[in-house]
């Protein structure tokens, strides 16, 4: 394909005669021109296939019969003996004389070659032997096999070439040749022998059978054409044919113990002793037969010998033969030839050998094979130094100069000298960008090709090595794999980032995490790659501020601190172990962040002493009944903080920082939300006082606001920083009612209204007697805001209430009081209950903690009116009836 042969090409088969085919197979023997009566008339049939080729087995159908030339009649078959080598045998017998006989042959109903054979005649007597007449058959006529029988037949016959039955013909036969090496021909003459003598058997005799036929045989050795030649008598009459006969002698099977090999240099003249790894060879194999002879083939054949090569190198055997011999061999069929390409690859002794079927090919082929030219490329590069190490130490590499088969390079072949190897290294990931590194090469072992690579590193980092011989890349140069590490930890050689130019400064916002980086080094100065150091960094104040130290397990160390007050000249101490870094102690500067109206939010108001950070507006539901509003009390001055955040969300250094917040309340004026003035005077305005936790924002409402359904209505209040609203503005700001007093409170009856002092309300305050009376004292705070019922606060409000009989009635009621019952509603409320018995005036006596509820601080004048008459109540009284009577004079 290509050109090229394909895998196992070219391919050895046997090719074996086609089937018979009638016109090319041929019928002989004299039976084919007559007989002698009652005697036998002998055929032969051949069977070849349509080239030719005689068939090697029986089984062919052919048939034969004789009829009478004339009439066809006395029609018989003759009956054909299978040989079982392609042919068949057959005999005729004539019953009448002067007959003339017709011979029929057919295969599968074709006839066979000149069949029918006319004209045979019938007599009762054969004629004297005429050695003209003789016919000769058979392949040892043509052709042998060096080493193997070869045969004939031959079959006398009168001159009318009617066979003979009997022998006694002096037949000689003789085969000449010359030899393949040349010199003076040979001639062979076939020994007499008769049936039944010792050695008829043996072969190169001419055999009389006794019933007209001679079987020769023989056998020839050298494989070259031989002159076979067949007489009758000592050197007379020639028998029928042309004579002498070539017969064609081939080579026997191949033996290997006759065949040879022998190494050729690619010229295929040239035997050589040394040769390169790499050069090509051929090793030849010749094929001979157990004779000797050169096994030839038909260049038009597909005659082939599988020798199979071997090879041993130094001795043993080699690991892949395929790689060095390549199979199949080139075949020269006419030169009896087998050509194996040879490429030795490694350097050393080569002896090759050869076998046929197991059986060894006489002899070897040695060969010594040298390195050939340095090859860069097949050149190897090995070692530890090929990947680095620690810096500051020196690390090796080893070079071995090889050709492009892997060969060293000895000084048996080449000079080397130290400047044919070169080491290079350049930086590819450091630090630094003018590392301190060298690379050196030197030849240490000339005779193996060996050269030492020294690789030393004071810069740690990645490091690609370019190693060349004889200026180009040796191996699989460059290597891109060189890594150099730190030693370890030099604190006076790490060093923090963000260090300003002078080399001691660093900077950060108050109240803010700032986190600096510390790059641990080695005493090269080159950065460590691995954690695991002790490290410690240290804000010198009073208490000390230790920052928070991460390893990063790179050899960096995140070191994080918020200073808690900005300043400069702040003493910051970064240490490994118990030694400081370089330019440690540093000079910390913390500076302040612009305050941030966005992050800045409410707190609730400081108590004993401590900033709490809960928001403003925590629980405002469950304290004044509103959500997410500052809760206050009516007419108090009301307090929370406004917490300072900067801009990174940090709370604000205000101790240091002063920042002025806008505080606008509405609606204000007059009993509304107002904002007190420092000095206590109203109206209030915007203030911002800072505290030691914020800004402290003073707020006060007397009135609590209502919706129109009732809702309490929250005030809002914004609280700005340079117009912009803190977290959380506007606020709402919820005013639950003071604490309940007599000021302001009011009673009122459940179905009239509220009670009075004046006689124009009295209606109010007009009750029936013996009916329940029910009135409700709704308490108040005294900005007249409704109270709330609050169970907590200390000490509880209290209401009482009393009815007391005034003047006016009779004598009996004088001085009476009736019992008033007071129920808290918990809302506010009170509920007085009470039933008087006596009409009359009387006074209600209502205090809430302790103090005379009313204008003037007086009772509520009450009038009870006697109930509809009632007999059974009426009173009789006077003398004679509560008093004794006196007689009248």
């Amino acid at each position: 394909m290509g050109g090229s042969d394909v895998t196992d090409s070219p391919f050895a088969g046997a090719v074996s005669p086609g089937a018979a085919d009638a016109a090319k197979s041929l019928v002989y023997g004299a039976g084919v021109r007559g007989a002698v009566v009652n005697g036998a008339g002998r055929v032969v049939v051949r069977a070849a296939d349509s080239n030719g080729n005689y068939v090697v087995n029986g089984g062919d159908p052919f048939r034969a019969w004789v009829v009478d030339a004339a009439t066809g009649a006395g029609y018989a078959d003759v009956e054909l003996t299978d040989n079982g080598d392609g042919t068949y045998s057959a005999e005729w017998t004539p019953s009448t004389t002067g007959t003339e006989y017709e011979l029929n042959v057919l295969l599968r109903g074709t006839p066979v070659a000149g069949s029918p054979y006319r004209g045979l005649k019938a007599v009762s007597a054969a004629g004297a032997a005429t050695p003209a007449m003789f016919e000769a058959a058979g392949d040892g006529l043509e052709r042998a096999v060096a080493g193997e029988r070869a045969t004939f037949r031959i079959e006398a016959a009168d001159a009318d070439g009617v066979g003979l039955a009997v022998g006694g013909s002096d037949l000689t036969v003789t085969l000449t040749w010359t030899p393949s090496s040349g010199g003076a021909s040979q001639t062979k003459t076939l020994a007499k022998k008769n049936a039944g003598d010792a050695g008829a058997d043996d072969t190169d005799v001419v055999l009389d059978n006794g019933d007209g036929t001679y079987a020769v045989t023989y056998t020839v050795m050298a494989a070259v054409d031989h002159a076979l030649d067949v007489r009758e008598g000592i050197g007379s009459n020639a028998i029928y044919g042309a004579w002498p006969k070539t017969v064609n002698v081939t080579a026997g099977a191949t033996d290997a113990s006759r065949s040879s090999l022998g190494l050729l240099e690619s010229d295929q003249t040239t035997i050589p002793s040394t040769a390169a790894a790499g050069d090509e060879l051929v090793l030849r194999v010749h094929a001979a037969d157990a004779n000797g002879n050169a096994k030839c083939y038909d260049e038009n054949g597909d005659g082939y010998d599988a020798f199979v090569p071997a090879l041993t190198l130094d001795g043993e055997p080699v690991d892949d033969p395929d790689d060095v011999i390549s199979t199949p061999p080139t075949q020269n069929k006419t030169g009896g030839y087998y050509d194996f390409k040879v490429t030795p690859k490694a350097a050393g002794t080569y002896a090759f050998s050869a076998s046929l079927n197991g059986v060894d090919v006489s002899g070897t082929s040695t060969v010594t094979v040298t390195e050939g030219a340095l090859d860069a490329s097949s050149s190897t590069v090995d070692g530890a130094g090929l990947f680095g190490g620690l810096s500051g130490v020196k690390h090796f590499a080893r070079v071995v100069a090889r050709d492009a088969h892997g060969n060293p390079i000895t000084n048996e072949t080449a000079s080397l000298a130290h400047d044919d190897c070169s080491a290079t290294l350049t930086a590819t990931d450091v630090a630094s960008s003018n590392p301190n590194v060298t690379a050196s090469c030197k030849l240490i072992d000339a005779s193996n090709g060996v050269f030492n690579v020294t690789l030393l590193s004071y810069t740690a980092g990645d490091y690609t090595l370019d190693v060349k011989l004889d200026g180009a890349a040796a191996g699989d140069s460059p290597y891109t794999k060189v890594s150099f590490a730190a030693g370890g930890p030099v604190a006076k050689e790490s060093t923090v980032e963000d260090v300003a130019a002078n080399g001691a400064d660093l900077t950060a916002v108050a109240g803010k995490e700032t986190t600096f980086t510390l790059t641990a080094r080695d005493e090269f100065g080159s950065a460590r790659t691995v954690g695991g150091d002790v490290v410690s960094a240290t804000l010198d104040r009073d208490p000390p501020v230790y920052a928070a130290v991460k390893d990063n397990k790179n050899g960096t160390y995140s070191l994080t601190l918020a200073p808690p007050a900005a300043g400069t000249n702040q003493n910051f101490s970064v240490m490994i172990g118990t030694s400081h870094v370089k330019n440690s102690p540093f000079n910390l500067t913390a500076t302040h962040a612009k305050t941030s109206a966005l992050f800045t939010y409410a707190v609730k108001n400081a108590a004993d002493g401590r900033c709490p950070d809960e928001k403003a507006e925590v629980n405002s539901e469950a304290t004044c009944g509103v959500a997410n509003a500052i809760c206050g009390v009516a007419g108090e001055d009301n307090v929370f903080i406004i917490k300072p955040m900067n801009e990174h969300d940090v709370p604000q250094d205000f101790e240091s920082v002063t920042d002025a917040f806008d505080v606008v309340i509405s609606p204000s004026g007059n009993s509304f939300g107002s904002l007190p003035r420092l000095d206590g005077s109203l109206p209030g305005v915007a203030v911002a006082t800072k505290t030691t936790c914020g800004y402290e924002v003073k707020w006060r409402a007397d009135r609590v606001r209502y919706e129109i359904d009732g809702t309490v209505a929250p005030y809002d209040l914004n609280v700005t920083l340079d117009g912009a609203h803190v977290k959380g503005s506007p606020f709402k700001l919820v005013a639950a009612p003071a604490r309940a007093a007599a000021k302001g409170t009011i009673v009122f009856h459940t179905n009239s209204g509220v009670m009075g002092y004046d006689s124009s309300r009295m209606r109010d305050n007009t009750f029936v007697a013996g009916e329940a009376q029910k009135l409700v004292v709704q308490t108040r705070d005294i900005y007249r805001n409704d109270a709330k019922y609050d169970p907590y606060a200390a000490p509880q409000v209290t209401v009482t209430a009393r009815l007391n009989a005034t003047s006016g009635h009779i004598d009996q009621n004088r001085g009476e009081e009736i019992s008033v019952r007071v129920t808290n509603m918990l809302n506010g409320l009170y509920r007085l209950s009470f039933t008087p018995i006596k009409a009359g005036p009387y006074e209600l006596w209502v205090t809430v903690n302790g103090e005379v509820v009313g204008e003037g601080k007086v009772p509520l004048p009450v009038v009870v009116q006697p109930a509809a008459l009632s007999p059974r109540h009426f009173a009789v009284w006077g003398p004679g009836i509560t008093e004794p009577a006196i007689v009248s004079q």
